[in-house]
């Protein structure tokens, strides 16, 4: 077979692929605007949709921390919840779907008010009940409140809510809420699900307040049961819980837990019999409180952040220690209030989506995760969002590709609103330049031309400009640097942007 009928059958057979992949995390909820009729304006990623750009949608739920929804294997919505009632794909609270977490601490510290959702950034998972195609396991933690104790918030169990989508139409009703299936002094976040490794069952992990210890459940067709509590590692700093979160890399091998006073705990993980081994720590310079985590999708990287600085880790470094490198530090936009690095999230389309935890009207990305260092191309506030965002957090999905060989589907990614899979060389000169460029136009007809600065944020507006033509640019007004300077075809089969980075000296 000669190499270029090769080519041509591996890309009619790559789509095909992709296209059976796993979809069940294409729609994410990013919270609440403002109350409309017949029901809430927030807003939506639905990765379904190419380019992926957050859309306004009336939603049948409003939004705090705890974000989650599961859609069918090619991607349609199911149901979703904020933590304290479930919606359906019609976006009406199912039949017995509120009073999910209820409890003193509802009724007193939130008032009673489900209209603001509940609280808790990694405190719940949804997962595909083993036993049954049509029914899934919403697992939670209620928050207790007792008046009086040290502390008064706490965590003291797991609960699980069920719900079987045969009932109402097909719509959905939840038969068995908040039924206790853990108990111990649990941590806020860090709560993980991830698949058994023979592909049917679930581990379910969470950590235990002032221990060492890794509560391990398995979810398989008989239910949830705690199959063995790990004491591993160092304890836990008594001010951890609810400060960081816990990821489980892509392909399943490791587990990441981190937050400003434990800093890194990097442990193998065995997807077979669930257990931890072979511990690795690292100290971050990181602002507290709280911080995030997140791995790229070839699980080579991992992605931690503070408040204010985001650092990559080469796992495949020898030493640990030397695969570290400071990517950014925040460049102190406030969007209306300071649109830090709080909230990440490795998304379905290969970028990892990173967020504060208040209201905003943009998000960052790092748009290829999977390449050494500043290669990375981490953007701050190039996600811009239609309106603000509530107080939130992104869903804390298993990793529903962990037995695929894609674990995303890099045709969906994006640049700057643009669909784009290759980057090709742009020729400007002189480059370093004192002020004056000539871009020199490919010969791909009409196009725009964009400028950045190396956050990604546009200088001027798009221009559109012929091929085979040279553009002049004059960069003698803008400070020492670095500039992206791009150019997208506007008839674009083939899915390319050309670009060059000009130093301005």
């Amino acid at each position: 077979m000669n190499k270029i009928l090769a080519i041509f059958i591996f890309s009619l057979i790559l789509p095909l692929c992709l296209c059976g992949q796993s979809k069940r995390d294409y729609i994410w909820f990013l919270g609440k605007d403002q109350q409309v009729e017949p029901g809430i304006q927030g807003m939506r990623m639905d990765f379904n949709i190419t380019p992926m750009e957050p859309q306004v949608a009336i939603n049948g739920l409003e939004f705090d921390q705890q974000q989650m929804g599961i859609c069918d294997e090619a991607g349609s919505l199911l149901f979703y919840t904020n933590g304290c009632a479930v919606a359906n794909a019609d976006d009406k609270i199912m039949p017995n779907g509120d009073s999910i977490n209820a409890g003193l601490f509802f009724d007193q510290l939130w008032l009673g008010d489900c209209g603001n959702g509940y609280p808790g950034p990694q405190d719940m998972i949804i997962l595909p009940d083993p036993a049954y195609d049509l029914g899934y396991y919403m697992i939670h933690k209620t928050v207790e409140y007792s008046p009086g104790q040290d502390p008064v918030v706490h965590v003291d169990h797991l609960k699980y809510s069920y719900i079987d989508l045969s009932l109402e139409e097909g719509k959905g009703d939840i038969t068995e809420k908040n039924i206790i299936f853990g108990n111990s002094r649990f941590m806020l976040s860090y709560l993980l699900g991830i698949s058994r490794a023979n592909s049917k069952d679930y581990w379910v992990i969470q950590t235990e307040e002032n221990s060492n210890k890794y509560h391990k459940y398995l979810l398989n067709e008989t239910g949830l049961h705690l199959n063995d509590v790990q004491a591993i590692g160092p304890d836990f700093h008594v001010d951890a819980s609810a400060g960081g979160v816990a990821r489980i890399s892509p392909d399943g091998s490791m587990y990441a837990y981190h937050n400003s006073v434990d800093q890194l705990l990097l442990y193998d993980f065995d997807r077979s019999t669930g257990q931890l081994s072979n511990l690795r720590q690292l100290s971050f310079e990181v602002t507290p409180i709280f911080t995030s985590l997140e791995f790229s999708s070839n699980s080579r990287f991992l992605y931690v952040m503070g408040s204010e600085e985001l650092y990559q880790v080469d796992l495949e470094s020898e030493i640990l220690e030397e695969g570290v490198e400071l990517i950014d530090v925040y460049n102190g936009d406030v969007d209306p209030f300071p649109n830090t690095f709080v909230r990440s999230a490795l998304g379905p389309d290969c970028r990892v989506y990173i967020r504060p935890s208040h209201s905003t009207l943009s998000c960052h990305v790092i748009n290829k995760p999977n390449e050494k260092g500043k290669a990375c191309d981490f953007r701050q506030g190039v996600i811009k969002l239609p309106q603000f965002t509530a107080v939130g957090s992104f869903p804390n999905h298993p990793r529903w590709r962990v037995d695929e060989e894609e674990k995303c589907d890099p045709s969906l990614s994006t640049m700057f609103g643009a669909p784009v899979y290759y980057t090709r060389s742009l020729t400007t000169f002189p480059n370093p330049t004192d002020g004056p460029v000539q871009v020199e136009i490919p010969d791909q007809g009409i196009g725009y031309l964009y400028v950045y600065d190396m956050n990604g944020i546009p200088l001027q507006s798009a221009e559109e400009v012929r091929s085979q033509t040279n553009i002049s640019l004059d960069l003698s007004g803008r400070p020492a640097g670095q500039y992206i300077i791009e150019f997208l075809p506007k008839d674009n089969p083939d899915r390319v942007v050309y670009q060059s980075v000009v130093v301005k000296y």
